[in-house]
C-alpha cells in the first residue's frame, strides 16, 4: 500500500517488514553513525527475497494491490511498473537483470 498508493507506514511497521533497520530516537546523524559502525554491511544485491514475499507473487498478490491500486486512481501509469519491477524482485532473475527492469520501468514513466 504504501509503495501502490503512497500511504504513510508507521516507523515499527516499517521496521518489522525490513524496509527500514531501525528508528532514532534523538540526534538521527549521530545514531544512524553509530547503527552504521556496529553492523557489518548488508548490500541490497546481496539479500535474499523472502519466501513470503515470493509466495505472495505466486497467490497473486501483486495483482491483487494493482487492482486496489486502479481502482483508487485508474489513469494512474506507475503501480503498473514497480508491479513489474517486483515480479522482477521475486522472479529467478539476477540484482543485475532485476535493475534493468527497474530503470526500463523507470525510463518509461518518465
Amino acid at each position: 500500500q504504501m509503495i501502490l498508493q503512497g500511504k504513510p507506514l508507521k516507523a515499527d511497521a516499517a521496521r518489522k517488514n525490513g524496509i527500514i533497520d531501525a528508528v532514532a530516537k534523538k540526534d538521527v546523524i549521530e545514531e544512524a553513525a553509530e547503527w552504521a559502525l556496529s553492523h557489518p554491511p548488508a548490500p541490497i544485491s546481496k539479500r535474499e527475497v523472502h519466501k513470503t514475499n515470493r509466495f505472495m507473487v505466486a497467490a497473486g498478490g501483486l495483482e491483487q494491490g494493482l487492482n486496489t491500486a486502479v481502482n483508487a486512481a485508474p489513469l494512474m501509469i506507475a503501480p503498473r511498473a514497480i508491479i513489474k519491477c517486483f515480479e522482477a524482485a521475486c522472479s529467478n532473475k539476477s540484482f543485475r537483470e532485476g535493475l534493468q527492469v527497474e530503470m526500463e520501468q523507470f525510463t518509461n514513466l518518465v
